[in-house]
């Protein structure tokens, strides 16, 4: 069964093997494609034909859904070494956008070299490989609807900013604590349900609980098994 570290280290694990040397000029390899693309920019477009998975090389990207009215909701985050667009390998369209968070370099692959790569890495079969992929992303989805369903606001807010920074800090990305944190107020409250107002509260009272502080958009955490414990998440 997974725990709680497995789960971050699965759902990077497909693409993890594909990252490159930031700044790298090179096409990675196996690639049938790469391109890059500056901040706000659609990778995917909703509606659009599937043009099979992505691999984020560098940078932050995020998953999310529109309704007619143009309410969106942010389903999901990407950081370097990330699947995007998995399910383009099976579906003919996409019904999800991918937009830019901050500037980016990613890569299109055939999902067989992909999942192949992917069982090497691992030291699994690539059956295997992808249902432990699969799991992972499954247990967070779960997560995501709990957090919306049933978390408070202060609790929801604990939430993506914990996970969030583990999962930079798994990555190697993260220095004595503080991480780029390129949300905004929106994304969040687009994450989470949330209105603008409700989530500028309670990012200040998150703030007043001294886990955490802003310095522009560096992310300190001063004490993350504090914020674990609102969050309602295992200690990290």
């Amino acid at each position: 069964m997974l725990d709680y570290d497995d789960e971050i280290a699965a759902t990077t694990q497909l693409g993890g093997l594909h990252r490159t040397e930031r700044g790298a000029d090179t096409l990675p390899e196996r690639a049938i494609y790469a391109r890059s693309a500056s901040v706000g920019a659609t990778l995917l477009r909703e509606g659009a034909a599937a043009l099979g998975p992505l691999i984020l090389h560098e940078g932050w990207a995020f998953r999310y859904k529109t309704l007619p009215d143009g309410r969106r909701q942010i389903l999901a985050y990407f950081l370097p070494g990330d699947v995007v667009g998995f399910q383009s390998a099976t579906f003919p369209t996409v019904d999800h956008g991918v937009e830019a968070l901050t500037a980016v370099r990613y890569a299109s692959y055939s999902l067989a070299h992909l999942v192949a790569d992917a069982g090497a890495a691992c030291g699994r079969d690539a059956l295997t490989a992808i249902a432990h992929f699969a799991g992972a992303q499954e247990r967070q989805s779960d997560e995501h609807l709990l957090t919306l369903g049933r978390r408070s606001a202060m609790e929801r807010v604990a939430f993506i900013i914990c996970t969030l920074f583990r999962r930079v800090r798994a990555l190697g990305l993260d220095c004595d604590g503080r991480i780029d944190f390129p949300l905004t107020q929106q994304h969040l409250a687009d994450t989470l349900g949330l209105s603008l107002v409700h989530t500028n509260k309670t990012l200040k009272r998150l703030s007043g609980t001294e886990c955490l502080s802003w310095k522009g958009r560096i992310l300190l955490l001063h004490d993350e098994p504090r914020l674990a414990r609102i969050a309602g998440l295992p200690a990290g």
